[in-house]
């Protein structure tokens, strides 16, 4: 895993005038979520189980409180192994990002590497690409989830974090589940809502994070859109509340971060400062050279993720970084199972046009070295090992030159 050194010399990253000030406290976050509603086994209906090879498939509904306390049935697959085994099964809950629904394939990918697995259609529909989600509620869109008036509660993201925690309950019902081993893995907006509930909900043991990340306010694809037509007070509001930033030092599952270098909707910036002042247990994958899509090292590195968090499975690479008076010089706690050590540079500051080069670094005595001149501005390494899993570390990267001020 990472050894969170990576941004070397350039401290301007972390800087913000909204930085300083303290919107919320702790305490306050929590009396905000009805976790003890939340944590109660919800009412729910179980549909007949479907065999699909080696998993069984079911379509459940269940009750989730909506921001009156009146409950509101959320559509969801069920899936995990047909097969009985010795002991409970580790759970994972996967949540999807905007204009998508629940995913039938994933829960049973999941369910046939060994895990429980649940996804739900977050609530109402929204869009095309919505039209046939099952699950009650407002419908999808970003003025409601940016919106916090009259009450917070009446984002949409208040809704969609009291699915998630009400799914974990869920699971927590189940006579096949382990209720202490149960991950979260959300994509786009569906990693924000990760990173909210994960900084909720002691009962996560493990996270990941797919593009979505704090610092929405500062530079997203929403800072200068639906964001910024909101009232000074109402951006205080949503800060506070659903910028996941105002949960990173209350993170309680271990939590891997992925993302990619041209996303643009969570650009690379304020990704890797969501990454950096996480305070938890936490590794960081970037996908080079794509989009809002992944590599299938990427995908291999979120299944090895939950294998170690979840079932005490191997660990990713760990690597250590030392600034030299050339570049840097990295080494590994088990250099036996790193596979390779990259270096990916680009000379452009603009990350969602910049293409970014790799060359593989050679070992000198367990230890590889990585030379940067001033006209590199940007720099990570990745760190493979044998397992087909990896994990990056940012050297460098160029500061933001427009910063928001209110």
């Amino acid at each position: 895993m990472s050894s969170n050194l990576g941004f070397g010399e350039h401290n301007s990253l972390h800087a913000s005038g909204l930085d300083s000030d303290s919107y919320s406290s702790e305490d306050a976050l929590k009396s905000f979520w009805d976790l003890p509603a939340l944590k109660k086994a919800p009412k729910s209906e179980v549909g007949e189980e479907i065999i699909e090879g080696n998993v069984i498939v079911r379509e459940i509904i269940y009750e989730v409180p909506a921001s009156d306390g009146k409950p509101i049935k959320i559509f969801a697959y069920y899936a995990y192994p047909a097969a009985k085994k010795n002991g409970k099964l580790p759970a994972i809950v996967w949540v999807h990002g905007g204009g998508s629904i629940a995913d039938r394939n994933a829960v049973v990918h999941w369910a046939s590497l060994g895990y429980a697995a649940l996804a739900m259609d977050l609530p109402g529909k929204g869009g095309e690409a919505r039209a046939k989600s099952r699950s009650e509620g407002p419908d999808m869109s970003d003025p409601l989830i940016f919106t916090v008036a009259p009450l917070p509660r009446e984002s949409y993201l208040y809704l969609c974090v009291n699915s998630v925690c009400r799914a974990i309950s869920f699971l927590q019902s189940r006579e096949e589940v382990d209720s202490t081993r149960i991950g979260v893995l959300g994509y786009s907006w569906g990693g924000v809502i990760t990173l909210l509930a994960n900084g909720v909900d002691d009962r996560i043991a493990a996270a990941c994070a797919v593009y979505g990340s704090g610092y929405i306010y500062e530079e997203s694809f929403w800072s200068h859109g639906q964001y910024a037509e909101l009232s000074f007070k109402d951006k205080r509001l949503w800060r506070e509340h659903f910028d996941p930033s105002s949960y990173l030092k209350s993170l309680h599952g271990k939590t891997l971060f992925v993302s990619a270098t041209q996303d643009i909707y969570y650009p690379l910036r304020g990704f890797v400062k969501t990454y950096r002042e996480a305070e938890c247990a936490k590794a960081l994958y970037i996908a080079l050279n794509k989009n809002h899509d992944l590599d299938e090292i990427g995908k291999k590195t979120i299944e090895r993720w939950f294998e170690w968090a979840l079932r005490s499975g191997p660990v990713l690479p760990s690597i250590e970084v030392k600034k030299t008076k050339t570049g840097f010089e990295l080494s590994a706690k088990e250099p036996s199972q790193i596979a390779s050590v990259s270096l990916a540079i680009t000379d452009s500051a603009d990350y969602a046009k910049a293409e970014w080069t790799s060359a593989e670094l050679k070992a000198e005595n367990g230890k590889w070295k990585a030379s940067l001149s001033q006209n590199n501005p940007s720099a990570l390494v990745y760190a493979c090992d044998v397992l087909g899993g990896a994990v990056v570390e940012v050297l460098r990267l160029a500061p933001r030159q427009n910063r928001a001020t209110n």
